[in-house]
């Protein structure tokens, strides 16, 4: 069983906290500690520059008590990092890892920062962490089910279900390299969680200018995951979650952080629109609070979190 402070840092959590929770470990200055800190860092396929933030206040804490002994292969690693700091092509690139409760490994390709061509494609959301973590212990409730992620970015709730049940997942994003990087995720997966995963091309501006070009979908469960964040987006997003919409039992839900207007314009337009609408966001959040959580979140964007579960009316 992993400690908690490997599961942050494969996952990529602030440096602060990794390092926080490292030192709360028992035995955290001895070099076994040490050495097999090191070896998690050195294993895991995270950008360079983040290993250095992480390691470098911990070696000063180390170096505090001058009766440390200093793990070798932990100073070399620092060192390493030191040389080849100020450019590495790694920096653009993090594969995070989370472990999920049955201790399997879901490991997705995310970029460092907005743009790149990927523009938000890239970033891990964590409105998609919530989602993952709302979905997770429900994830028997869509077996056998199809299921479309809208606006996937880097795909992790949709590959997450892939992983957790036997869904069948249509990933969808509209922007090359984000597509591109999609494949690549669902490519990480397990064969049999890998063989039930797609990627597709769906740009909603076309399909309300066109409609009925995405209901060969046919989805059982819509989810997406921060793609509220545009007031002018709206529209398209509403039009083409209906068009997925189109069995009487499907379902939609929506996971997204609140941040300027945009989500209010998203509920009067369901309002508007008379779509029946289930509120989970007090469950989501608890889920992300609950103390056996995979996905770490920032502490002040948990609050601003909202999950709803959205019908056409009956």
């Amino acid at each position: 069983m992993r400690e908690v402070w490997q599961q942050l840092y494969l996952q990529k959590a602030p440096p602060h906290v990794v390092c926080s929770e490292f030192m709360a470990t028992a035995g955290w200055r001895s070099v076994e500690t040490q050495d097999t800190l090191a070896h998690v860092v050195a294993s895991a396929e995270l950008a360079p520059r983040y290993r250095q933030r992480v390691l470098k206040p911990l070696i000063g804490a180390l170096q505090e008590d001058q009766s440390t002994e200093l793990s070798e292969r932990l100073l070399e690693l620092y060192m390493e990092g030191l040389s080849g700091q100020v450019e590495d092509p790694r920096d653009e690139w993090s594969v995070r890892t989370f472990v999920l409760h049955d201790r399997t490994a879901l490991r997705i390709r995310a970029g460092e920062t907005v743009g790149g061509g990927t523009e938000t494609g890239c970033v891990l959301w964590d409105a998609a962490k919530a989602l993952s973590a709302w979905m997770l212990p429900r994830a028997a409730a869509f077996d056998g089910l199809h299921v479309v992620e809208l606006g996937a970015g880097p795909g992790l709730a949709g590959l997450c279900l892939a992983l957790a049940s036997s869904a069948r997942v249509t990933l969808t994003d509209c922007v090359p390299a984000t597509l591109d990087n999609l494949t690549h995720n669902a490519a990480m997966l397990p064969e049999d969680a890998r063989t039930r995963v797609r990627v597709s091309s769906l740009d909603w501006l076309e399909v309300m200018a066109q409609p009925g070009m995405a209901r060969e979908l046919m989805a059982d469960v819509v989810v997406a995951a921060d793609v509220v964040y545009e007031p002018s987006l709206v529209p398209p997003l509403l039009a083409t979650i209906r068009e997925l919409l189109c069995r009487r039992t499907a379902r939609a839900i929506v996971a997204a952080e609140e941040r300027g207007a945009a989500w209010g314009v998203f509920l009067k337009a369901l309002h508007d629109e008379r779509l029946s609408i289930t509120d989970h966001s007090e469950d989501a959040r608890a889920c992300l609070h609950a103390q056996d959580c995979v996905f770490w979140c920032a502490p002040e964007s948990i609050d601003r979190i909202h999950l709803l579960e959205v019908r056409l009316p009956s």
